[in-house]
């Protein structure tokens, strides 16, 4: 449904997105994962066809994001940067109303199917209030509801959950794998969540400065990962690229995660940078699904 091949995007020379190839079948639930500034937001605004690719091509729904952007609009629902609410005065039908008659919806024949998206996000209750007056996890909702009443055949999100508590967030997550797995919509979900990826995805991908570091399932990431604390983490890092000791390996803080193809007891990984000149503080193995995502990050 979603498909790139070598997608990249610079800005004065700097690859914000470089060389990136996916493919995210229908139906599928899709998380993207990357640190601040990794080109997660740039990835998404070229797949809704916000901005414009320096080289390689994306489709969606077999239409290219630029040479076809019409057609891509027409089937995408998109929740990221820039989609925030606008006329605080308007009620939560007026703002929805007002969106679906941009799209060429019958006012009509819309009403009942908003009034029954504000009820799966439980906003029936305030359903006359100014959107003004909204927090931000109420605001949250109105957006995705403004994008889930337009039946995409593809959603594009970025952070969906952001602003929701913890039993918003779960009631969002229900609704995304409903509408995965009953409706057929594919979902491509940027997020720093790994409880959100855990719950809702069936494939990821980890994006570090630009370039992919992972892709493939979720029970497809390295089982033996080791956190090690050293004095100096980048040039730990460095040495272990270097000496190809390490699948993948990165830095948070004092530590280094580093992931392994085979399983490694971490004595023998202490050894092992022992014998290329690195001392280690402490090394110690990590089971929790945000720790084996880190050394891709």
């Amino acid at each position: 449904m979603i498909e790139t091949v070598g997608l990249t995007r610079a800005y004065d020379g700097l690859r914000a997105v470089d060389e990136l190839t996916l493919g995210v079948p229908k139906g599928s639930v899709f998380g993207f994962l990357g640190r601040n500034g990794a080109g997660k937001t740039t990835t998404v605004k070229m797949l809704s066809t916000v901005l414009r690719p320096t080289s390689g091509t994306a489709t969606v729904g077999g239409f290219d994001v630029w040479k076809e952007a019409l057609k891509v609009r027409s089937i995408i629902g998109v929740i990221g940067e820039g989609t925030e609410l606008a006329r605080p005065f308007w009620t939560p039908m007026e703002y929805l109303r007002f969106f679906s008659r941009l799209q060429g919806g019958s006012d009509r024949n819309a009403r009942a199917d908003l009034r029954d998206w504000l009820a799966r996000l439980g906003l029936t209750a305030h359903a006359a209030r100014p959107i003004g007056g909204f927090s931000s996890g109420m605001r949250k909702r109105l957006e995705l509801c403004r994008v889930f009443s337009r039946h995409p055949e593809v959603l594009l999100l970025d952070e969906p959950t952001k602003e929701l508590d913890i039993p918003g967030k779960r009631e969002i997550w229900e609704l995304l794998r409903k509408l995965a797995t009953q409706e057929e919509v594919t979902l491509f979900l940027c997020t720093h969540d790994a409880a959100e990826i855990q719950a809702v995805c069936n494939r990821i991908a980890i994006l570090r400065r630009g370039k992919l570091s992972f892709e493939g399932t979720k029970d497809e990431l390295p089982k033996s990962v080791i956190r090690i604390e050293v004095e100096s983490p980048d040039a730990t890092c460095a040495r272990l690229e270097e000496a190809s000791l390490a699948v993948s390996s990165s830095v948070a803080g004092s530590f280094v995660y580093a992931a392994f193809r085979d399983r490694k007891e971490p004595e023998a990984v202490r050894s092992e940078l022992a014998s290329v000149g690195i001392s280690c503080r402490d090394v110690q193995e990590v089971d929790a699904f945000d720790e084996r995502v880190l050394a891709f990050l």
